[in-house]
């Protein structure tokens, strides 16, 4: 895997060593999808193609590696119907980015994402996430333009979360959800301070709120459907979700669009 990704980002970068073509009316975006992430959190950075797409991307993205690292990418909605198929690393600065295929055109739009990770014990407050190099060429060595601004980013606490994200990180991880699954098992629950989500398998105490997934309407119980919907968001890229009214817990699964 890493000789073929090797010979790939060879090719490529032998492409963008040649003159600029004015003819290439291709446009790459670089864009943040969420400005705002708390610490354990993820941000995804979008790849997007305006106009003639090109054949083969190469992108590497610096950032600050004491606070963010990649924890993964995955193939666009316009990558995945053209059958392209992406390949990439993080480097000691950075994230390499290869979006490679055969002889299929891509049609404009979102073409692959790189997920964020900020460390679970960065210091808050305001950042920036840089592009230091962004370059792009078709497969007949046409350069293409490439937009890439810096974007602000901010660590911070989320200012309202989903009571099963018991560590406040913006996603659903595993624990967590075994979590949901003891309280939907007692059959119903209560107030208890002290523990890691602020309930209690069993519990009479309801001096609390209920729990976020008890939407159906609160009973102070965990019904099917309202495991499954943790379950959803457990299986969202990550376990990420965000806050979103039309939820029927307040909530949807995965990052802001």
């Amino acid at each position: 895997m890493m000789r073929r990704f090797l010979s790939i980002l060879a090719a490529v970068a032998a492409s963008l060593a040649a003159p600029r073509d004015s003819a290439a009316s291709a446009t790459l975006s670089l864009a943040v999808t969420a400005g705002n992430v708390p610490p354990g959190g993820l941000i995804g950075l979008q790849v997007r193609c305006e106009g003639a797409a090109p054949d083969a991307l190469v992108v590497k993205i610096a950032f600050d590696t004491n606070r963010l690292s990649v924890w993964g990418a995955a193939t666009g909605a316009a990558a995945a119907a053209a059958e392209k198929a992406m390949i990439w690393r993080a480097t000691e600065d950075g994230a390499a980015l290869v979006l490679y295929a055969g002889a299929g055109e891509m049609s404009p739009g979102h073409a692959a994402t790189v997920y964020l990770e900020a460390e679970s014990g960065a210091a808050a407050g305001p950042g920036l996430l840089a592009i230091s190099e962004a370059s792009a060429a078709t497969s007949d060595a046409r350069a293409l333009s490439v937009q890439a601004a810096a974007a602000s980013l901010t660590i911070a606490p989320l200012p309202n979360r989903h009571s099963a994200d018991t560590n406040a990180n913006g996603r659903i991880g595993l624990g967590e959800l075994l979590r949901v699954v003891q309280l939907y098992n007692t059959g119903a629950y209560g107030c208890d301070p002290g523990s890691e989500d602020g309930f209690a398998p069993g519990g009479a105490d309801r001096s609390c709120g209920p729990h976020t997934l008890d939407f159906r309407p609160p009973a102070w119980t965990l019904d099917l459907s309202e495991l499954l919907r943790a379950i959803q968001l457990y299986n969202a890229i990550g376990g990420a979700y965000h806050a979103n009214p039309e939820g029927e817990d307040g909530f949807a699964p995965g990052l802001p669009d």
